[in-house]
């Protein structure tokens, strides 16, 4: 955690972008226009905003997906992740580690719908609430905003927890703006979206970059041992 530079707001408990906008014509990593914007008053909270090349009814069908929508932040680690009340998929326990902050957490999650989105309300971390919000830009494209609000807790008590804060969001915005953007690929490949969601997004962090880096080792090898071939076949036709 840093401290807070000169000049913030008082109220301004985790030192961490409030406003990223990152447009979908660009990538996370590249983009000019991811700015940071602090709060000037009543609440304490950080704040994201992807802009996506998906209609906001495709992206509220996305995000009901709660898990998957937790599991894709790349620094969170799951040791369990069980819903309590069944199918209906409102209340569940989560365990695991943060490595953002380098926390572990063992925290219960309660999940409601709103119109424009969800709210995620936690108990166990110092975050009370994750507000997710879609705006619609256009009949095709839309905003995915996410809000952690710290506000609820008292200001005495933010202060002394926090090396508690989840800096972990923008790490999770720039995840789901990659996801977002290859993701509508996996339809044409059958079997490879509910691979994806059931087996890839429930390995841990580490386990995935291993993986991917696995997966990248043996695609190079098999296309240096497709050029060999050619040219052995093309000698022997000579």
């Amino acid at each position: 955690m840093t401290a807070r530079p000169e000049g913030a707001p008082e109220r301004t408990i985790v030192n961490v972008p409030m406003k990223t906008v990152m447009p979908a014509s660009e990538s996370c990593e590249s983009s000019a226009s991811c700015t940071e914007e602090k709060t000037d008053g009543a609440e304490d909270c950080a704040r994201v905003e992807i802009r996506t090349t998906w209609p906001a009814e495709r992206l509220h069908v996305f995000i009901r997906d709660v898990e998957r929508l937790l599991r894709i932040n790349p620094h969170y680690e799951f040791d369990r992740f069980d819903w309590l009340d069944g199918h209906h998929r409102t209340q569940a326990r989560m365990k695991g580690m943060n490595h953002a902050n380098g926390q572990p957490f063992d925290v219960h999650l309660r999940v409601e719908e709103t119109a424009e989105g969800l709210d995620l309300h936690w108990q166990g971390w110092l975050k009370p609430l994750t507000r997710i919000r879609i705006r619609e830009e256009s009949p095709r494209t839309a905003h995915l905003v996410i809000v952690d609000d710290y506000s609820p807790l008292p200001r005495q008590e933010r202060e002394r927890r926090r090396t508690e804060a989840d800096t972990s969001l923008l790490a999770w915005a720039h995840a789901l703006h990659r996801h977002l953007r290859w993701r509508p690929h996996l339809v044409r490949w059958p079997g490879l979206e509910p691979l994806i969601d059931r087996f890839w997004l429930r390995m841990k962090p580490a386990a995935r970059r291993i993986s991917a880096m696995l997966v990248m080792v043996t695609l190079a090898e098999l296309f240096v041992f497709a050029v060999v071939f050619a040219i052995f076949w093309l000698e022997w036709r000579g």
